[in-house]
């Protein structure tokens, strides 16, 4: 177990990575790029667009169209032209559905009043906005109506009464739809002729924008402010004190790019007063952390920390520190650390948080014996709370990495059971005892560990491992990721028989899906109450997966269907497998596939990682400002978007499941490149960045994949990696040799090696 010389492959994975990291944040490989790698990156990018309607139920809608009578054929193609933007168009085909299709009258009457809206007939789309009140009060155009009415009573001059609708909307809106309605709010005002409250709402807004792209959408109201009123809210924002909370509010949101360049200028201008300055500059130095612009960050830092204003930053040598671990200067990061040690109360949280970091930085060195002193240290500390746990499992992972087993053994009984229980890491504690008492030759007693791990922890990570043990297989990193033992093959489960009486969400549903409008059809879907109606819930979970509502579907199987996830597929027969299927499903199965297949990456990590990320919400927003099911970085989409020529991108965009798995597909096809196809790599580079893990394959110097997972610094990153594993081997088992069919050019060998064993 001692640590010796890396094997070859990780090495020159760690040297390759390393190389490319010299580039821009993330690994930028534009350089590195061949003609064929950035065409295929081209491809899957652009293909995004072709495939957005697959979601929305449009991309085949003719094909179906035998299938319609004539108000249901009207009624698609008047949602087609509607989704396209043809108003004239789609407002005639909605007039001719008319009354001839009852069920869906609520959805006749709010498009017939949008198209109005957008046609200039103002009148004409209240009287269809006040008739979806009064008939359908449920509907679930309500929200959206109060918008549309808000447009009407704007183009009818009735402004006040626009911005009371507005606001009332506002607040029900997420955080997607918010930006947009404030725009209208700020339209009215500017209507109205109310130049100060247009003026100041705006400043409010630009101030608070989230990023460059949330300026530039405010542009034209800036102009029609200064052009109207003589307000400059340019010249207001430009104030240093108030780009400093607008930088503020980029980096809240993550863009630390964004307000890098913003902060660039500002210091350059020249214009700042002492305090200001340094308050730009510690935020500058944040951003060029993100960025990973090392050098200039710590620059900076130093410069403050010479600063009479530096005091005012409590954060100064905590950051210094982090970034000099990063750059792999752990000697000057422990340095930095062990003086902030000295100066707070012994035994204090703040203390004990950086005594568990200092080890982890000897552990990352290999320096094991030193790592000990110190977890034992901090686990004594008052404030290290449950971290105390954490750190006598790391004494116990210190010995075994020495090769002093009875130390690891002690240390590992010592915790097994209740305290590794309360701590979640009973059934990690369980497998490396087992692999301690193997490397001891008490081969019997590990046995008998690996199989209690099985049995009480029998779908987690380490029962996994567990069984390989117990087969007596030997994995490498190539064959490290492939599943064995896959599940018995099912029968189809067709839609349940449970009708939709008393229900008209669900009613509508099934109408929407048999129409193929996947986007309406879910989020009738979502309106059903199953509190009120828990026998809907199984049709609810078979509508949602139809219509790509695949986060809605995951939610049901995993409350209310939860039992038949206990056991192995099978269990619960058709239905029971299905179960299954929302919880491992193929989600957007024809845009992944396709876009996984020009990348060649295997699909079934794409799923496994959106599974991890966003459990395959499209709309869902990180605290860290990442987007959508991959949950993507905007300015990681920027510069993959650069490298494949695609030109620019909005952020808004990245909402759009083709446009997001476009991206995350070609983020996961460059980490393959870059890391020669390690999927563990891969996995883990996704999380933590392809800087961090290039930094822990140089220092892992043990050809055992399992310890080198083991000791990825990063708790977040270490968790997330066995989650994804997890979540790939399921749906290997799940789907069986299906698995086989879809794989690309840079999975094929890891599923092939299964294929044949």
């Amino acid at each position: 177990m001692i640590r010796g010389v890396m094997m070859k492959l990780f090495l020159l994975q760690a040297l390759v990575s390393m190389c490319l990291l010299a580039c821009a944040h993330g690994g930028a490989r534009a350089a590195q790029v061949t003609g064929d790698e950035a065409e295929l990156a081209r491809r899957a990018i652009t293909e995004a667009a072709s495939l957005e309607g697959v979601v929305s139920g449009l991309a085949d809608f003719e094909a179906r169209a035998s299938r319609y009578d004539k108000p249901e054929w009207d009624f698609v193609l008047g949602y087609a032209h509607y989704s396209d933007g043809r108003y004239e168009q789609a407002a005639r085909h909605f007039e001719r559905v008319g009354k001839g299709l009852p069920a869906l009258g609520d959805y006749v009457l709010f498009y017939r009043a949008s198209c109005a809206n957008r046609l200039g007939r103002f009148e004409q789309a209240l009287a269809h906005l006040d008739r979806l009140a009064e008939a359908y009060p449920a509907s679930v155009w309500m929200q959206d109506s109060r918008v549309e009415r808000a447009r009407s009573l704007e183009g009818l001059g009735r402004h006040k009464e626009a911005v009371e609708r507005l606001s009332d909307a506002l607040e029900e809106a997420d955080d997607i739809e918010r930006r947009r309605i404030e725009r209208l709010i700020a339209k009215a005002y500017i209507d109205m002729g109310a130049g100060g409250r247009a003026a100041n709402f705006v400043k409010g807004m630009a101030v608070s924008s989230g990023c460059e792209e949330d300026l530039r959408d405010l542009e034209g109201l800036i102009s029609e402010i200064k052009r109207r009123f003589k307000v400059d809210v340019a010249a207001w924002l430009a104030e240093p004190s108030r780009q400093l909370r607008l930088i503020q509010s980029f980096t809240a949101q993550s863009q630390w790019s964004d307000a890098a360049v913003r902060l660039e200028r500002l210091l350059a201008s020249g214009g700042l007063d002492p305090t200001q300055r340094a308050q730009a500059e510690w935020l500058l130095a944040k951003s060029y952390r993100w960025t990973h612009r090392y050098d200039d960050a710590i620059r900076i830092l130093r410069e403050l920390m010479r600063s009479p204003q530096g005091g005012r930053f409590s954060g100064l040598q905590y950051t210094l520190a982090l970034i000099y671990a990063k750059k792999n200067d752990y000697e000057k990061a422990i340095a930095i650390r062990r003086r902030i040690m000295e100066r707070l109360p012994p035994g204090s949280r703040s203390a004990a948080n950086l005594a568990y970091k200092i080890a982890f930085l000897y552990m990352d060195q290999g320096r094991y014996g030193q790592a000990i002193e110190h977890w034992g240290r901090m686990a004594s500390m008052r404030g290290a709370g449950s971290k105390g746990v954490l750190a006598r499992w790391f004494i116990g992972w210190c010995y075994l990495m020495k090769g002093s087993h009875a130390q690891a053994l002690a240390a590992f009984e010592g915790l097994e059971g209740r305290t590794a229980r309360r701590a979640r890491i009973d059934d990690r504690v369980r497998y490396w005892k087992g692999r301690t008492l193997l490397a001891m030759g008490r081969k019997d007693e590990a046995r008998a560990t690996f199989r209690q791990v099985i049995s009480e922890y029998p779908r987690g990570y380490y029962a996994e491992l567990a069984r390989r043990r117990l087969d007596g297989e030997k994995r490498t990193i190539a064959d490290f990721v492939v599943a064995e033992h896959f599940w018995p093959d099912g029968g189809s489960y067709g839609p349940p028989s449970v009708g939709a009486e008393g229900s008209p969400h669900m009613a509508r549903a099934i109408i929407l899906a048999r129409l193929g409008l996947h986007d309406a059809a879910a989020r009738e879907v979502r309106a059903v109450d199953l509190r009120k109606r828990p026998e809907l819930a199984e049709q609810a979970m078979w509508l949602a997966w139809k219509s790509y509502a695949h986060d809605y579907s995951y939610r049901i199987a995993q409350g209310r269907f939860r039992r038949y996830l206990k056991g192995q597929p099978g269990g619960g027969g058709d239905f029971g497998r299905f179960v299954w299927q929302q919880a491992y499903p193929y989600a957007y199965e024809p845009v992944v596939t396709r876009l996984a297949k020009i990348e060649g990456v295997d699909p079934l990590l794409v799923w496994s990682v959106m599974r991890n990320e966003s459990a395959y919400k499209p709309r869902v927003i990180s605290s860290a400002g990442a987007v959508g099911l991959m949950q993507l970085m905007p300015t990681t989409a920027a510069r993959l978007a650069k490298e494949a020529g695609t030109g620019g991108h909005s952020r808004g965009e990245l909402y759009n499941p083709a446009t997001n798995v476009a991206y995350g597909v070609t983020y996961l096809g460059n980490l393959a490149d870059m890391f020669d196809g390690n999927a563990v790599a891969m996995i883990a580079s996704y999380n933590a960045g392809e800087e961090a893990v290039g930094r822990w394959l140089a220092n892992g110097e043990n050809g055992d994949i399992e310890e080198w997972i083991e000791e990825i610094p990063y708790s977040e990153t270490n968790l997330y990696v066995k989650k994804v594993l997890t979540s790939y081997w399921n749906y290997q088992r799940l789907y069986g040799r299906r698995a086989t069919e879809q794989v690309g050019r840079r999975g094929r060998g890891q599923v092939e090696a299964s294929a044949s064993r």
